[in-house]
């Protein structure tokens, strides 16, 4: 993992924080990332970018706060960082603010997660990946002459380290990947879009066959959906009683009492 050749970030932080009598937490972050855009068999867009960051968290000894933060991560900035931190945790004093000390409670933690990729970000190479989405986009625009289909793929390659000044040392990436087909039908002056995608946590989406055979599927499902709905009556307005697929169903109980449940539940968070 990339976050692994962050010891020194630790080290520059622990030693400024012990210079201060200073809590400190760091969360230090590295993404890479790939996005295409196909329209009507056309490349529209492509984006790659790489990103690290890192934030500093510090407490006083009564639980004051402060938070910096730098798009860079060296050892020079990470000491700035709780510099400029510890400057806000007395500011936070000075002006009264609410002190914390629940940081004296957390217990230590040193664990690595590395999330298992069967084909990882630089194992497909940007041609190859636009040629494929080309041609999955080609097949569901071909289905009909009524269909205009533009196909978004965006693949993302994430890692976190979060290390504390009681020893914690934390690891873990979060990749993930998705292939998105918008589908639009149109015939005078009507017209209806419809959506199909497939989503994993790497070049899978496009490598494995019964991945991409999902996908096909899906789009071909949607664009069927699209041209019914064309034809497709007017719904009177009024009060209905309905019956919902299990993606509506569960965006409306996330929206309803998840959010609730992720507090809750923000103890046994890593961040948290």
């Amino acid at each position: 993992m990339r976050v692994e050749a962050y010891d020194q970030i630790r080290e520059a932080c622990l030693a400024a924080g012990q210079a201060q009598d200073l809590y400190w937490i760091a969360r230090m972050q590295s993404t890479k990332s790939i996005g295409v855009q196909i329209n009507n068999g056309k490349t529209e867009e492509i984006s790659t970018g790489s990103f690290t960051g890192l934030g500093v968290q510090v407490f006083t000894a009564a639980g004051y706060m402060g938070f910096a933060a730098a798009d860079q991560v060296t050892s020079k900035i990470a000491g700035e960082l709780v510099e400029k931190a510890a400057f806000l945790a007395a500011e936070s004093a000075r002006f009264g603010g609410e002190a914390n000390l629940e940081f004296q409670k957390l217990p230590l933690l040193q664990k690595k997660i590395d999330s298992p990729m069967r084909y990882p970000y630089d194992t497909m190479d940007l041609k190859t990946i636009e040629a494929q989405l080309i041609t999955l986009n080609q097949e569901i625009a071909a289905l009909d002459e009524n269909l205009a289909v533009r196909t978004i793929f965006r693949l993302v390659d994430e890692e976190w380290r979060i290390c504390r000044a009681d020893g914690t040392d934390v690891l873990f990436n979060t990749p993930r990947a998705f292939i998105f087909h918008s589908i639009t039908a149109k015939s005078g002056k009507q017209t209806a879009t419809t959506y199909g995608n497939i989503a994993g946590v790497d070049l899978e989406v496009l490598r494995d066959a019964r991945r991409v055979q999902k996908l096909q599927k899906r789009g071909k499902k949607a664009a069927k959906l699209a041209l019914d709905l064309l034809t497709a009556p007017p719904i009177p307005s009024g009060s209905y009683k309905l019956v919902i697929d299990y993606a509506l169903a569960k965006g409306l109980a996330h929206e309803a009492f998840g959010h609730a449940a992720e507090t809750d539940g923000l103890d046994s968070s890593l961040l948290g």
